[in-house]
This record gives structure tokens, C-alpha cells and sequence, in this order.
């Protein structure tokens, strides 16, 4: 029998529990507690407004003293931002806070009452019992710096995604009118494909009035250098498209969606740009106050964008004592499921914060190339596993890479990704 020493809770003075079942407008309290011979029970419901939790927490703490409580610690499910506002006064009131998993919170509640029935004064309840158990989550308060970090890269991911959406649009209208365009994305939102747009010239009624002298002529006054053959191929599209295109005046009208598209395209391609560079900004304050891994993009090819955008997500690499536990916060971590002879499939918990596996799955691409810091590794996987498993392992490691880097504080060398520390130390 395998035997181990766990600490135990200080019974002697306990704290007073405060449970909280969170919505938008309202907190379900909750405590419970021994007090010599009798049981106490607390319960209220309040406004989710800042100056009503303050005085339910100082209710809270004189319910504490009167009791010989050694204080209150504050407990809820991390609910979509609503729970903020609570955790923020407790913490600045001096009150000890802490999470409960939303899953805990589900299996718990038929053990609570033997029955699957929710409400939110049961649930509080069940947040309650989860804490006295132990199962607990840190809640953590981040430096400033980091959560700058994380809400300029929660707005540059808005941005980036309304960009996409709003070329898919273009594009689409630009099929409607003209038919035989067969030039790809990348030339339409190239220097010479944006000349084009924002000259309305992607018109084929225009282009055939035009011809080919005078396209050629307009762009390249535009775009210097522009090849011949391009504009011949997009006059040819044209008189083609002519045949089959919508009339002039449904052109004009989808002419003027066009431009409207561009402007609004190249506003949020501006916004994201200014965004990045305020991400690298403050990766550059981070790095300068030595809080950033000495991971040199010129040896590692991981790029000053993507590194504090992932530091950003984690926080503090200091808070993890193993790349365990990192890995697990990413939701990274590997879950199995074995009972007697059946043995399930390995896949992530996805439990920990999706936008920071996001930032991972961008940042590792740029480094997947054969002649890349994890290219040769990949492409060893990938002989041997789908596509899909071979990032994500790509994914995990570029994770640990960053945490071991932090962690040894010595310039980054290549040599040392793939192998074990006696062997680095062998070849050393």
C-alpha cells in the first residue's frame, strides 16, 4: 500500500465560507458553520452592485469575528465576467477569494440533495459543500501589465476576425459582379488588387470601356512596375464578363458595395496593425524588466508578438512550479480514460482558457518549417500521427519551451529543446 503525508487545514480557527451563486443582476450567499454546539446558517440575496457586496462582506467578516472565525474567504463559479465585481471588492476588503469549477459545481449538485433539480440558491449551496471539500481553484490577480496584455489580445482577435469576415464578403461580392474573375485572394488584396478596388476599375463594364492601353496606363501610375500580362488578363475577364455580368446600374450599386467594403476593410486592418504594436510595446516593457523568457526571435523564430501574447494568457510564468501545471491551465494536459480491460481513447481536457490555446496554435505555425525550431520533430510525427495531433503536440511543446526558458534564465539555445538535461549536459 502506497502511503503519503498530505497537509492538513489549519481546524483549529477556520475560515468563514461565503459561497456566491453569480448572475448578472443578483448574488445567492451562502455559509455555513459550527460554533460550539449549534450550526449557523447564513443566506441572502443581494444586487450585483459594488456598494451591496461591500456590505454583505463586511456583514461577512463581523458574522466571522463574533464566531472566532479567522476571516472570510469568498467563493464562486467563474460566470462570463459577471463575477468580477465581487472578487474585486473581496480582495480589496483584505478577504481571501478562490474559483469553484462550473463542472464540480454539476456533478456535486445530486450529491447535494440526491436529485438533479438546479437553482441558484441551491447552487450556492453546492459551491459551498465543493469548498469544504477542498476543491478549490486559485483565483488568481494578475499584475496590470498582464491584463493589458490579455484585453489588447482579446481586441486584436476581434479585429482580425471581423477582417476575415469582411473579405469573404467582398469577395463574394466581387463574384456577383464579375463573373469571370478568376484572379485569386491574394492577388485581390495585393498592392496592385487594392489599386484596382479603390479605383472601382474591378468592374467589367469599366474595364471593357477602358481597354488595355489606358488600364495599363491608370495602373501603373498607381503601382509602378505593374506586369503587362496582368492587365491584358483582367481586360480579357472582362469582355468576357461583359456578356453575362449584372446591367450598369446593378454594377454601380454593387461597385459602390465594393469600395464601401475596402474602407471598412482597411479600417480594422489599421486597428489591428496599431493593436500588434502595442502588444510588442508592452513585450518589450516585459522583456526589459526581465518578467519575459530570453527567447531570441532570430534563434528561436518565435516572434516578440506571439511571445507576449502567450505570456499575456498564462500570466506570470513564476505562478507555475511545473510545466504540469501550466500545461493544465492551458487546458493542455492529457486526459485518459482506462477501467479493467477497456482502454479509451488519450485526447486534452480542454479545461483551462481557450484563448490561450489559440495563441498557441498561431504562434506555433511560423515555427512548424522543416528548417524551424520544432520543424524537424513535426515533421517526424507527422509520419506517424494525423495532422490535428501532431500540432497540438507541436503546440504543448512550444509551451513548455517558453516555461523552461523562463525558468533557466540563460540564453536560449536550439540544441536544448529536443533532448533531456543529463544530455545537454553530456554534449555541453
Amino acid at each position: 500500500m502506497k502511503i503519503r503525508s498530505i497537509p492538513a487545514p489549519d481546524k483549529a480557527r477556520p475560515v468563514l465560507l461565503l459561497a456566491a451563486d453569480v448572475s448578472r443582476d443578483t448574488l445567492h450567499l451562502f455559509s455555513r458553520f459550527e460554533s460550539g454546539h449549534h450550526e449557523v446558517v447564513a443566506e441572502d440575496v443581494i444586487p450585483n452592485r459594488t456598494e451591496a457586496v461591500e456590505r454583505a462582506l463586511a456583514e461577512a467578516a463581523t458574522l466571522a469575528a463574533e464566531h472566532g472565525l479567522r476571516g472570510v474567504r469568498v467563493l464562486c463559479e467563474a460566470s462570463g465576467g459577471y463575477e468580477r465585481a465581487l472578487l474585486a471588492v473581496a480582495r480589496r476588503a483584505g478577504h481571501q477569494t478562490a474559483l469553484i469549477s462550473a463542472e464540480q459545481v454539476g456533478q456535486l449538485t445530486k450529491a447535494e440533495s440526491l436529485d438533479t433539480g438546479k437553482t441558484d440558491r441551491k447552487d450556492a449551496r453546492v459551491i459551498h459543500l465543493a469548498a469544504a471539500m477542498g476543491r478549490t481553484q486559485r483565483h488568481r490577480d494578475l499584475p496590470e501589465p498582464y491584463v493589458v496584455l490579455r484585453h489588447l489580445t482579446a481586441f486584436h482577435d476581434d479585429e482580425v476576425r471581423v477582417t476575415s469576415a469582411i473579405r469573404t464578403r467582398l469577395q463574394a461580392t466581387l463574384r456577383d459582379l464579375f463573373p469571370d474573375y478568376d484572379r485569386s485572394a491574394q492577388f485581390t488584396f495585393s498592392k496592385t488588387g487594392r489599386a484596382l478596388l479603390h479605383g472601382r476599375l474591378l468592374c467589367p463594364h469599366r474595364l471593357a470601356q477602358l481597354g488595355r492601353t489606358r488600364l495599363l496606363a491608370t495602373l501603373r501610375r498607381r503601382v509602378p512596375g505593374v506586369k503587362t500580362a496582368t492587365g491584358e488578363r483582367l481586360v480579357t475577364a472582362a469582355e468576357a464578363s461583359v456578356r453575362s455580368a449584372p446591367p450598369p446600374a446593378v454594377a454601380a450599386v454593387l461597385s459602390g458595395r465594393l469600395a464601401a467594403l475596402v474602407a471598412e476593410l482597411e479600417v480594422h486592418e489599421g486597428q489591428a496593425e496599431a493593436l500588434k504594436e502595442r502588444i510588442e510595446a508592452l513585450g518589450a516593457e516585459l522583456k526589459a524588466r526581465d518578467q519575459l523568457p530570453p527567447i531570441d526571435e532570430a534563434v528561436s523564430g518565435i516572434t516578440l508578438f506571439n511571445l507576449a501574447r502567450i505570456v499575456g494568457q498564462t500570466g506570470p510564468l513564476s505562478d507555475f512550479a511545473t510545466k504540469r501545471q501550466l500545461l493544465r491551465y492551458a487546458g493542455m494536459n492529457l486526459r485518459e480514460r482506462e477501467s479493467g480491460q477497456y482502454k479509451g481513447q488519450t485526447r486534452l481536457s480542454k479545461k483551462g482558457r481557450p484563448m490561450l490555446r489559440k495563441v498557441l496554435g498561431q504562434a506555433v505555425f511560423p515555427v512548424l518549417r522543416g528548417d524551424r525550431l520544432l520543424g524537424a520533430r513535426y515533421a517526424e510525427r507527422r509520419e506517424r500521427m494525423v495532422e490535428q495531433k501532431a500540432r497540438v503536440a507541436a503546440m504543448r511543446k512550444l509551451l513548455t519551451v517558453v516555461w523552461g526558458a523562463h525558468r533557466s534564465r540563460e540564453p536560449f539555445d536550439p540544441a536544448r529543446v529536443h533532448v533531456c538535461q543529463s544530455e545537454y549536459a553530456l554534449a555541453a
